[in-house]
């Protein structure tokens, strides 16, 4: 509610900065980091999220959200991570859109496309809602299991300059497969 009031006075540089600062407190990091993760990802603000990820990371690198962010930053790189702490985390935090996303790329990225779309079942998904990662995430599980008019209205309206490069490029190589 905080953040709210202070960005309805137009303070929002103020909002990110105290944003920032508490991902470097050892308050509840499980509470603040996936508020910045989304609020820094949601506005393309990528300095800004390495920079709450950066102290977030030093201050518990054990918090379930700061070692799910490291896990979807290793995938993004091309590097495996395990699936047994991906699907532990969906497990302990089952209405984490977090780490279902992350857990759902690992799964795609290994070639268990369907898994990946599983992973979903049992909830609810406005992709429209999503943050735009997610999105890109959410494109990619439809585009891989043939679902192309999900994928498309899943990047529809997406601005490319609230990607990450690295989920740009994922995003343009994962749709591409399913072009004829």
């Amino acid at each position: 509610r905080l953040l709210r009031a202070v960005d309805a006075m137009n303070e929002n540089a103020v909002a990110d900065e105290v944003l920032i600062e508490l991902c470097g407190q050892a308050g509840d990091l499980n509470k603040v980091f996936p508020l910045a993760r989304d609020r820094f990802s949601r506005r393309g603000q990528f300095h800004s999220l390495d920079q709450a990820f950066t102290l977030a990371a030093s201050q518990a690198t054990q918090v379930a959200s700061v070692k799910d962010y490291a896990r979807y930053l290793d995938l993004l790189a091309g590097r495996p991570v395990n699936l047994e702490d991906t699907t532990a985390a969906v497990e302990e935090d089952p209405g984490s859109t977090d780490y279902r996303m992350t857990h759902a790329l690992a799964l795609l990225l290994v070639g268990r496309s369907h898994a990946a779309r599983a992973v979903f079942d049992d909830i609810d998904v406005f992709v429209y809602r999503l943050s735009p990662t997610h999105r890109a995430i959410a494109a990619a599980i439809f585009a891989a299991t043939g679902e192309m008019p999900a994928a498309v209205a899943s990047v529809r309206g997406l601005n490319p300059d609230l990607l990450t490069k690295e989920e740009y490029l994922f995003l343009r190589r994962s749709t591409m497969r399913m072009m004829p």
